[in-house]
């Protein structure tokens, strides 16, 4: 079997130092006995694939003050994100997270939706909700799609990521502010940039500014008033 998947290139071989083995087992069959010298015992023709991280975890051992990056923040209606990558996900380093790096700089939300991690539904961010006078709504465990925008966000910030990442993967970190960048002022569903829609003009990239600046481009306040108005406008519909 391993061979096929080498051949059809589903897997390829890996040397590196986060690799890990990957093992094809038979499942359980639905007698009880695992003791292939039972007499009970039947061997199932069904396979399953386990991956072995007892390497990995060593490696892991020396990592463990890395930051984690499990707190991404993502608007509703503008796709605007946001990732901070912490040393801990308790319900203190969350909540002054939100409440110093997002409450205060975009102000109070009116709804937060989030999954039901222990660390977004204690008693410490009840009393964070209930103090801001915010609104909590949590996703069912069978729904994670209710939770999708983020899940998405967060695939695409890895992917992006895992680009530029080091050989042991330890700068991760310093690369956020890079992706958030290029996410944030790409265009969306809504047609328009997440940037845009939160700060009310687009982001200005150097590389393309070289090349787009007019004077020409600048307007009065009137109209870039009504300019923006209209797009916002048409973000909504």
């Amino acid at each position: 079997m391993v061979r096929e998947m080498l051949e059809r290139g589903l897997i390829i071989p890996s040397d590196g130092v986060w690799s890990a083995p990957l093992l094809i087992v038979c499942k359980k069959s639905d007698v009880n006995s695992t003791d292939p010298d039972s007499p009970h015992f039947r061997q199932n023709d069904q396979f399953r694939v386990v991956i072995d991280y007892r390497q990995t975890n060593k490696l892991l051992k020396n990592c463990i003050n890395l930051p984690t990056p499990r707190t991404d923040v993502c608007c509703q209606f503008s796709k605007y994100t946001m990732a901070f990558a912490l040393n801990d996900i308790a319900a203190p380093t969350i909540a002054h997270t939100l409440v110093t790096r997002v409450f205060l700089v975009f102000g109070v939300p009116e709804v937060i939706l989030s999954d039901m991690g222990t660390s977004l539904i204690g008693n410490v961010m009840q009393e964070v909700y209930k103090l801001l006078g915010i609104k909590k709504l949590t996703s069912s465990p069978a729904q994670a799609q209710t939770c999708g925008q983020v899940e998405k966000m967060n695939g695409v910030l890895i992917r992006i990521i895992q680009a530029f990442v080091a050989r042991d993967q330890h700068d991760w970190p310093a690369y956020i502010p890079f992706a958030l960048m290029a996410i944030n002022s790409s265009v969306a569903a809504h047609n328009d940039t997440q940037h845009f829609l939160v700060f009310g003009h687009d982001l200005n990239i150097p590389p393309l500014s070289a090349f787009t600046y007019r004077p020409s481009n600048l307007i009065d306040s009137n109209s870039y008033a009504i300019a923006t108005a209209d797009r916002l406008t048409f973000a909504w519909e």
